[in-house]
């Protein structure tokens, strides 16, 4: 327990020390040594946070903007410890670069700094300027000082991290042991819950066989008329769909030759001359034919919607439109779709499609016969045509 104690005060130590040298609790800076190199002068200064008399830390930090490689600066300031005595801290400052030297083992116990600065060494190895600190006592004994300072301090820090590790391996120890004993607990648990499961089935299926005879024999015949009048329902049910399939055929045949009779009265002599073939078999008559054309019409209820003649054109590469292109072209002008066609019924569209035609007179008489006998029979009439019947470069849009 005193390990950990020590252990938390320590952490607690360095958590202080990082924020009160980060916070705004620090003292005025305090010039140390200035070179008085008006107007680019430079100089080392020092800054105090003071804590609380014999409870808090107390901490140090400095400031120099001097850029000399290899030199430094070493000084002690005097501060009041627990007791009231006066006690001298080393400090030693590389200037190598301009830098604020904040790290957090610059701390000391004391509550009340009584001067400063003293006895301040300054050396310029590029310069020879002031005394190297291999030839002055003061010096020797502060950086002395100053480097069994941090030794301690790195010593102890290492001995809390060490500590620390110590104590993590511990609590991840316990944590795995209470994980594997709660883990035995669920097991444990579990498997009671299957042998009482276990025997309550076995319970269950004891009590199940043990019914009578008659009981047995009595359920048996309830199934077997159960699935005696289930059969006879199927039958039943089996012969009224058939009656109603057999009924819907002789009706759909009549729709659709009642169909096939109107659509052949309206389109005439072309109806059965010009059956809706695809533009390349066009090649098979003659090859130099560059357009061909088609005329389409669609019935709903009273009205018929003729298409005027649409003209399509060979490809530049002499190939031609597939069969799908020009029935998905015919269908975007009656603006219905494929999946409506699934849905026919004797109100809904029927649209007949006639060509290929090679002469245009061919297709523009077919057209007119096809209003005439619309109008004949009774049909009001709408024409649609195709504005923008614009031919790609070739088959592949090149």
């Amino acid at each position: 327990m005193k390990k950990i104690l020590a252990l938390i005060f320590t952490l607690i130590i360095f958590s202080f020390s990082i924020n009160a040298q980060n916070g705004k609790n620090f003292t005025e800076w305090i010039t140390v040594y200035s070179d008085d190199a008006y107007p680019n002068s430079h100089k080392v200064e020092i800054a105090f946070s003071l804590g609380k008399p014999c409870t808090n830390y107390s901490f140090y930090k400095t400031r120099s903007d001097f850029q000399i490689e290899g030199g430094t600066l070493v000084f002690y300031f005097d501060f009041l410890d627990c007791d009231g005595k006066s006690q001298k801290q080393s400090v030693s400052v590389f200037l190598d670069k301009a830098k604020i030297d904040n790290y957090i083992g610059n701390w000391f116990i004391g509550s009340k700094v009584e001067t400063p600065y003293r006895d301040v060494v300054f050396h310029d190895p590029t310069s020879n300027m002031g005394s190297a600190p291999k030839d002055n006592p003061i010096a020797i004994e502060a950086n002395k000082e100053y480097s069994t300072q941090q030794q301690e301090k790195v010593k102890q820090k290492e001995q809390v991290q060490s500590q620390l590790k110590t104590e993590n391996v511990r609590i991840e120890q316990l944590k795995l042991a209470n994980i594997q004993k709660e883990n035995q607990k669920k097991v444990s648990q579990k498997t009671n819950d299957f042998f009482n499961q276990t025997n309550d089935l076995l319970a269950a299926n004891q009590e199940k066989q043990a019914k009578t005879t008659a009981d047995r024999e009595e359920q048996e015949k309830q199934e077997a008329d159960a699935r005696e009048e289930r059969n006879r329902k199927l039958e039943e049910q089996k012969a009224e769909l058939e009656a109603e399939e057999k009924r819907m055929h002789a009706s759909g045949e009549r729709l659709l030759e009642k169909d096939n009779r109107l659509d052949a009265a309206v389109g005439g002599i072309y109806y059965s001359k010009y059956p809706f073939k695809k533009p390349r078999d066009v090649e098979n008559q003659n090859a130099k034919i560059k357009t061909v054309y088609y005329v389409a019409f669609c019935r709903i209820d009273n009205t018929i919607t003729i298409m005027s003649p649409l003209s399509i054109n060979k490809y530049s590469d002499d190939t031609w439109q597939s069969e799908a292109d020009v029935s998905k072209k015919i269908l975007s002008l009656f603006k219905i779709t494929t999946k409506y066609f699934e849905e026919l019924d004797e109100t809904s569209e029927r649209l007949t499609k006639l060509g290929y035609f090679i002469i245009p007179d061919d297709a523009y008489s077919a057209f007119e016969t096809i209003k005439k006998n619309a109008t004949n029979s009774g049909y009001a009439i709408k024409i649609v045509t195709e504005t923008n019947n614009k031919t790609s470069k070739d088959f592949w849009n090149n």
